[in-house]
């Protein structure tokens, strides 16, 4: 029994690091095309690029941020949980 604990922590951990690079990617796509189509409708080239990658990438952080804040919100409520239901 204890190996598909040991299947599941670890399917857990590598959804868990897709979805961080798919965060981080996501942005930065994001940040490319918006930089692009900006540069390209007011000539300002590279300006807008360079400006929409670097908020790109601080968006994918953010998102990473909110991410690892909810997982670990969501394991200090689980360790309470376990922790009452073996006191009672």
């Amino acid at each position: 029994m204890p190996d598909n604990n040991l299947d599941q922590d670890s399917k857990k951990g590598f959804q868990l690091a897709a979805r961080v690079g798919i965060e981080f990617i996501s942005g930065l796509f994001v940040g490319v095309l918006l930089g692009y189509a900006f540069d390209h409708y007011f000539e300002t080239k590279p300006w807008g690029m360079i400006i929409f990658i670097l908020l790109g990438a601080g968006s994918g952080f953010l998102n990473i941020f909110r991410l690892v804040l909810n997982k670990q919100s969501k394991v200090k409520l689980d360790s309470i949980k376990q922790e009452r239901s073996t006191d009672d």
